[in-house]
């Protein structure tokens, strides 16, 4: 999703956060 990658690029989303998130996203 776009304003998943956008929230990673800034880095608002946890590492380990984000990895969860991208499990459920894809």
């Amino acid at each position: 999703m776009a304003l998943h990658q956008l929230m990673v690029e800034e880095g608002l989303v946890p590492s380990a956060g984000w990895e969860m998130r991208r499990k459920l996203v894809i």
